[in-house]
């Protein structure tokens, strides 16, 4: 298996990525796409139908980073012309339409609950936290939470 990735900041990547010049490359050179990436203005939908398309018949895509990079109308119609496959822990918030409207791909789609706070940096705070709370209340005798 052969493992692409793109990135707009040029950053060290491990020796079993391969490095593609664009996103477009990433989508037509991928049988399953991940997206790892945070949102920002340039971020926002850049998963369109336009690189959808890209993607191999029956592809799938995986979203556990933000919902705002899809363009959920786009990907509906991708996963219906193309077969495509749509897993994800992230999800619209507010939209429950973009939701809802993934519901009549059964067998295409798995959604799960997020589980963005099992994160090394979300571990490490919730310790450092913690540790905080303990020598407060051994210094003052004082319990926060």
């Amino acid at each position: 298996m052969q493992v692409v990735g793109y990135d707009i900041v040029a950053c060290k990547t491990p020796d079993y990525i391969t490095v593609v010049s664009s996103i477009e490359d990433v989508f037509r050179d991928s049988y399953c796409v991940s997206l790892h990436v945070p949102k920002t203005k340039e971020t926002e939908r850049v998963v369109n139908y336009e690189r959808l398309s890209l993607m191999n018949q029956n592809g799938i895509l995986v979203n556990t980073a933000r919902a705002e990079l899809i363009n959920y109308g786009d990907l509906e119609s991708a996963m219906q012309e193309r077969g495509l496959k749509y897993g994800a822990d992230v999800h619209p918030e507010g939209d429950k339409a973009g939701v809802k409207g993934l519901a009549m791909f059964d067998g295409q789609v798995v959604l799960i609950p997020h589980l963005g706070a099992q994160t090394e940096e979300s571990n490490t705070r919730s310790l450092l936290q913690a540790a905080h709370q303990v020598a407060r209340y051994l210094k003052f005798n004082e319990i926060i939470n």
